[in-house]
């Protein structure tokens, strides 16, 4: 294991863009713990967390003793975008979790250049599908803008018919919100 994540961060040893790291086979930081139930809100994570998802190929699937129901990561997008308080280019990394079963959530990983490095600086939980899933990520006038399913519309496990879109802005050393969350009705995605 250590071998092949000296492997990744020799790889990524250098780049001259946010945009040539390659985010289809690199590392993110994980918490394990956290699959053991199904998220409903979005949650700043912190710093190290003493776990890695190694993806390859876009992917990862941890040891799994059955033949069905084993939990993947995947990439999902890669967005980029200059944010306030962070120099240059942010990468804003979306990865989806699946537990294997029904439920799925997403990660959601701002990495940006530091020394010709990637370094991820924040990262995010989102909820389950129509309980805060992640519908879209985007940087808009420099800050981190996430539009979310809302769970006072949901219709199903899978569906809402309204979304919140959150506000945030890099300070010092973390995200913080901007204005008070925004409700919308709109068809589920």
């Amino acid at each position: 294991m250590h071998r092949l994540l000296f492997a990744c961060f020799a790889l990524l040893a250098q780049a001259a863009s946010i945009r040539d790291v390659d985010f289809k086979n690199f590392t993110y930081p994980f918490i394990k713990s956290d699959l053991i139930s199904v998220p409903g809100d979005l949650r700043w994570m912190k710093g190290d967390a003493g776990y890695s998802i190694p993806l390859r190929n876009a992917e990862f699937r941890p040891p799994c003793d059955t033949p069905i129901g084993c939990p993947s990561f995947w990439l999902n997008k890669v967005a980029f975008g200059s944010l306030n308080g962070i120099p240059g280019t942010s990468a804003i990394v979306t990865i989806w979790y699946s537990t294997g079963g029904t439920a799925n959530w997403q990660y959601l990983y701002v990495v940006t250049l530091r020394s010709g490095k990637p370094e991820v600086l924040a990262w995010l939980e989102t909820g389950s599908r129509a309980d805060m899933g992640l519908r879209k990520a985007t940087v808009q006038r420099g800050d981190l803008v996430l539009v979310v399913s809302d769970p006072d519309k949901r219709e199903a496990d899978c569906c809402s018919t309204g979304s919140i879109t959150y506000r945030y802005r890099w300070q010092r050393d973390a995200f913080f919100l901007i204005g008070p969350p925004e409700k919308k009705d709109d068809p589920p995605r």
